[in-house]
């Protein structure tokens, strides 16, 4: 009885050990495009935006001809939501003048336009935060709807 029980234990330690795998992999120190890229948006979901920045840049590093305008758009989304503003607009201008600049086939042409008019859109919202925070209750706004409302005296 006692043998088999030691055997049973042996046999279950023995698949245990062969049935766990480590799945932690560094990141930084791995060559796969999609991995680092994957990692890069779920650090920016979770609001982790220093290391979102971190790794695209890495990735800019390590893969300079890939995916040029996705890690741009990334890099400077995540400096926005960070609420740096220059920086932000420092990417997506890059992005912007890639586009421009860079002769693509129709394909590329489509998929990538979808960045420009991202950061064409953040762009405009940057560029309105100014007049935000000098208003930020919309009064303004208001005193200019109600200009536009005729006033009936009862």
């Amino acid at each position: 009885m006692k043998i088999l029980k030691i055997i049973t234990f042996i046999i279950l330690s023995v698949l245990i050990i062969f049935s766990c795998k480590t799945t932690n992999k560094k990141v930084s120190n791995a060559d796969d495009f999609e991995l680092m890229l994957n990692e890069a948006l779920e650090s920016t979901n979770r609001g982790n935006y220093y290391n979102s920045i971190n790794i695209l840049k890495e990735l800019n590093v390590k893969f300079q001809d890939n995916e040029f305008m996705s890690i741009n758009y990334n890099i400077g989304y995540n400096y926005y939501k960070l609420n740096n503003f220059d920086e932000s607009k420092r990417y997506f201008l890059k992005v912007i003048n890639y586009f421009e600049n860079t002769k693509m086939n129709q394909a590329k042409l489509e998929e990538n336009r979808k960045f420009v008019v991202l950061s064409e859109a953040i762009i405009d919202k940057i560029n309105k935060i100014p007049e935000i925070k000098k208003d930020p209750y919309r009064t303004k706004e208001d005193l200019e709807n109600r200009k536009n409302k005729k006033i009936k005296v009862k």
